[in-house]
């Protein structure tokens, strides 16, 4: 095969997304008829052994020789990369997720990343496939990487969101392509950290749990997040869960309050209508606590983000009883809550569940709680009687604060 001339292609992401006059975040490019010595010759940083990305010495942008892959193994990471000067852009087009990702764009070169000309290079419908808000796989060779399941489920969410209203689908043929995967048992090879990565990301989207009901649909999420799926199943909770995690969206609530609220969905199993959170057992709590301890376990997530659904689960009983406006022992719920979060050092847990529990229907004034924060934090051991002992003063501590707190509500 004959080398090619020298090319630099803007590809991926960049392309489609100016395409759908959306903001391009990260350029990646794509160079044809190179070498790795002639890329370090120009001064570029090659990343790691044994892929043919190199670092723009300037702008730090991503420079990929034009390369093949072929499957040598189970999971994602079971493949033989292939780059040389004889490789062309159709194939290395060709080794990538959907139509709407293989389109390049051809620049001046390695140096001027301005457009030779409006020309989209786009040999497998990208073009089509994004006008008619279609995600497709490129070829058969999708099957090949399970990754490729989770990013696009997490393209079918970001598509769900208000940015776009193109109201995006999978192909027929994509669905049925996954669905066999599934049945190969390809997804068992992905790693907790990798799943967890998309999944964080979707989260972070303007629709969240667009992508938790694709892996749904596809019928991953019961490989992935084998607990959650029956939760899932049941319409109406699912359709709660939607509507709720938008809103923590619309908010801006950071990743750990997003994944809570998913973890919420273990709670609306016991509604009888499935869209209001209840009152639970004893024995409930300690089942919602056990999945959502061992959903953390099983994607290996950070500690903030599994210490704060833990959080959640255990101040959920004060915070519903506090919402149903018990007044004999508002005062002892709140004091409970401040204490389990450690508000009176850093609010910010304590705020972030609150808002989570208003979103998700309880009733409950922030302001009022800030209040008792407050009076929760002045109270000191020289409010107590400084004749008390040992376990003494912790308990007129406790109760000094809550008759605080009382006053703060009154």
């Amino acid at each position: 095969m004959p080398t090619q001339p020298l090319k630099v292609y803007i590809v991926g992401g960049a392309v489609r997304d100016a395409l759908l006059d959306q903001p391009v975040q990260d350029k990646d490019f794509v160079v044809v008829g190179s070498t790795p010595e002639q890329m370090l010759e120009a001064g570029f940083t090659q990343v790691g052994a044994d892929f043919p990305v190199f670092l723009h010495p300037d702008s730090k942008a991503e420079y990929a020789l034009a390369r093949t892959e072929r499957k040598s193994g189970k999971g994602y990471q079971g493949f033989s990369v292939h780059a040389s000067p004889e490789v062309t852009l159709e194939e290395d087009l060709a080794r990538r997720d959907l139509t709407i990702n293989a389109m390049a764009q051809q620049v001046v070169g390695l140096f001027d990343d301005t457009p030779v000309d409006d020309e989209i290079i786009d040999p497998y419908g990208g073009q089509t496939d994004l006008k008619n808000g279609v995600l497709r796989h490129v070829s058969e060779a999708f099957s090949e990487d399970p990754l490729r399941v989770l990013r696009l489920a997490r393209f079918y969410g970001r598509f769900s969101g208000a940015s776009y209203p193109q109201n995006f689908q999978i192909a027929d043929g994509t669905v049925a392509l996954v669905k066999q995967m599934i049945e190969a048992g390809e997804l068992e090879h992905l790693t907790p950290e990798r799943v967890w990565t998309e999944t964080a990301r979707a989260l972070m989207q303007e629709a969240p749990f667009a992508y938790i009901q694709c892996l749904q649909n596809l019928e991953a999420l019961a490989v992935l997040m084998p607990t959650l799926a029956p939760v899932i199943k049941n319409q109406v909770i699912a359709q709660t869960l939607k509507e709720r995690l938008q809103k923590l969206a619309r908010i801006k609530s950071p990743l750990e309050v997003r994944w809570a609220g998913l973890m919420l969905g273990f709670a609306l199993a016991h509604s009888t209508g499935g869209n209001a959170l209840p009152h639970l057992e004893e024995s409930a709590l300690t089942d919602w606590l056990k999945n959502v301890k061992s959903l953390s376990n099983r994607l290996k997530l950070p500690n903030k983000i599994s210490k704060f659904s833990e959080s959640m689960v255990a101040s959920y009983p004060h915070a519903l009883t506090f919402s149903g406006n018990d007044s004999d022992n508002q005062a002892y719920h709140i004091a409970s809550l401040i204490q389990m979060s450690k508000a009176d050092k850093d609010r910010s847990q304590l705020l972030n569940l609150l808002r989570l529990f208003i979103i998700y229907g309880l009733s409950i004034d922030e302001d009022e709680f800030e209040k008792a924060i407050d009076a929760y934090s002045h109270v000191t051991i020289i409010d107590i009687d400084a004749s008390l002992k040992g376990a003494e003063i912790g308990e007129a501590l406790w109760q000094k604060r809550i008759e605080r707190i009382e006053h703060s509500l009154n």
